[in-house]
């Protein structure tokens, strides 16, 4: 799963380097507090 949104996003940003470090680290950021949330609606959904 991780490698097709990758993929995706790098298809979207050409001059991203290989890895998509530069560009992605804001991209990332997004997605890790969108993880902290989900995480912690889970959370609440297991109570």
């Amino acid at each position: 799963m991780e490698d097709k949104e990758l993929k995706k996003r790098l298809k979207k940003i050409p001059d991203a380097d290989k890895n998509g470090d530069p560009i992605y680290k804001i991209d990332d950021a997004k997605n890790e507090s969108r993880k902290e949330k989900d995480k912690s609606a889970k959370k609440n959904n297991e109570n």
